[in-house]
């Protein structure tokens, strides 16, 4: 297993001992900022990766938001549902650390040459929850401030705090996925095929 420096490891087990925490109401999903996690232990990915990514600037580390896309279907409807992650590269590598009421969707470890490798790791995750991966981007760090900085326990909603449109997806393509869950975790076709085309069928 190749782990992260102790320092960043520190900082996922904060998060890992945080409680998984949805605040939101009819309209929004609100989140919390780095000082309000550390009082209230508590976060969802969202904000737990900006908590990692505040502790990892005052290291000196240059961390990124990772967020990955997909869509599943609910109650009869295609919703879209994205889940973030705080990346660091460590010799060269990709990993990441944040939040997640799944532990392997909140910890990886910094073994992948590249981005892609990075979101299709996150494939098979989503497909156990019913879930399509389609596409993955580096947020926007202009973004951030308004969260980093926040000493008050003001809650903030994702359309206030991601104002700008500046990131460009890159979609993942059904092939490579179905082949990627086919070699690598030996999900069969016929599985694949059950979901996708449950996805189509609205």
């Amino acid at each position: 297993m190749t782990k992260f420096p102790k320092e960043i490891e520190n900082i996922y087990t904060f998060l890992e001992n945080c409680k998984y925490e949805n605040i939101s109401d009819e309209k929004y999903i609100y989140y919390k900022s780095p000082s309000q996690i550390d009082k209230t232990k508590s976060c969802v990915c969202f904000d737990g990766a900006i908590y990692a990514y505040s502790k990892l600037q005052e290291l000196e580390y240059k961390p990124q938001i990772f967020t990955i896309k997909g869509i599943r279907k609910e109650n009869g409807k295609l919703i879209n549902v994205a889940h973030s992650l705080c990346i660091i590269k460590i010799n060269g590598k990709y990993g990441g650390i944040g939040k997640s009421g799944s532990k392997q969707m909140q910890y990886k470890e910094p073994i992948y040459s590249d981005l892609k490798q990075l979101a299709m790791s996150f494939t098979k995750d989503l497909f156990q929850r019913n879930i399509w991966a389609q596409s993955y981007f580096i947020e926007d760090e202009t973004n951030f401030p308004l969260l980093l900085n926040e000493t008050t326990d003001k809650l903030y909603t994702q359309n206030q705090i991601c104002k700008s449109n500046n990131t460009i997806p890159n979609f993942l393509e059904i092939k490579e996925i179905t082949q990627y869950l086919n070699q690598i975790w030996n999900i069969s076709q016929t599985q694949i095929n059950e979901l996708l085309t449950d996805l189509r069928n609205r």
